[in-house]
């Protein structure tokens, strides 16, 4: 299929498609889409689907961008502008049927429980020479009321997903910099102090997401572990089994997603289960888990084609 997003079952056959061309997981049975509006008009609208069938329109107009589910029936998006690119960014979160007030900002990640939401809450700064554009953070907590608190000093890279632990308390950036430090740093953020710590200054690697164990998953970024992961345990490189992978992405039900590149640039999924054997495979890229890593959205090479793979 192409432009929309397929639902597959265990056998990878078509249980159900929808309109759309961003998917991003509400709670473990309903996911948003988000669909272009006609040309010439700005935005596109959002839709709330669930796996039984069931639509619900989200009332407005929307960015693609920064449509993110926290897996706990919230969602976070970003109202279209006439002003465009001019406009300064805000957002809204949905939850249970309603539409907060708009706030500054542009979200960037939810936490496993949906409790905290990262937001970029400034504009970007200028890099230095040789190093990226940068924008300062702030963290949202439930019930999302008050204002997002800045956590000072840390600038990350927008472009990067942060990646949560399960208990939420410590986060990971392939791209950020603290105060002085300037640049693009593999950062550990702890969440309770503002501390953050070099990950690249310990083990060489760029940080890809928290496996169920409590390491973290990082991607060799020396020329020697090309394709390699790693696992760190937040002092010391421990072995690994998993295979070569350009990178992962755990479920909270301990399976892993492991993304392969070949040389032609297409891309592969594998599902690797809690008992590290194999269980499950699509081409294209792994996108996101559902809450309870009984579904996986896939995103197929050529951009327009969404599928939702599931897992048992």
């Amino acid at each position: 299929m192409s432009g929309g997003i397929e639902v597959l079952d265990t056998r990878g056959q078509s249980a159900a498609t929808a309109d759309g061309v961003i998917a991003t997981w509400v709670d473990a049975q309903h996911f948003a889409t988000w669909s272009p509006g006609a040309p010439g008009l700005i935005g596109g609208t959002v839709a709330i689907r669930g796996l039984d069938g069931s639509t619900i329109p989200v009332p407005g107009t929307y960015q693609g961008r920064g449509l993110i589910g926290d897996g706990a029936g919230a969602l976070a998006l970003m109202p279209a502008s006439a002003d465009g690119l001019t406009a300064p960014e805000r957002f809204v979160v949905w939850t249970n049927g309603v539409l907060g007030a708009s706030a500054p900002g542009s979200p960037f990640g939810w936490s496993p429980d949906g409790s905290q939401l990262i937001v970029a809450a400034g504009p970007p700064l200028t890099g230095t020479a040789g190093s990226p554009a940068s924008v300062p953070i702030a963290l949202l907590t439930r019930p999302f009321t008050a204002t997002a608190q800045p956590i000072n000093g840390v600038h990350v890279n927008p472009n990067y997903i942060p990646a949560f632990d399960q208990p939420g308390s410590e986060v990971a950036f392939q791209c950020a910099a603290v105060g002085a430090l300037g640049g693009c740093h593999q950062l550990v953020l702890d969440l309770s102090n503002d501390e953050a710590q070099d990950v690249a200054a310990q083990p060489p690697g760029v940080p890809l997401t928290w496996l169920p164990n409590g390491d973290l998953l990082l991607a060799a970024n020396d020329a020697a572990g090309a394709g390699e992961l790693r696992e760190w345990n937040g002092t010391s490189l421990v072995q690994t089994a998993l295979p070569h992978a350009s990178w992962g992405l755990a479920a909270a039900s301990g399976a892993l997603a492991l993304v392969s590149e070949a040389a032609d640039g297409t891309t592969s999924t594998q599902i690797i289960g809690p008992s590290g054997a194999s269980v499950a495979s699509s081409p294209g890229s792994a996108l996101s888990w559902s809450p309870d890593g009984s579904f996986i959205a896939i995103r197929g090479d050529s951009g327009d084609e969404l599928m939702i793979l599931t897992v048992r």
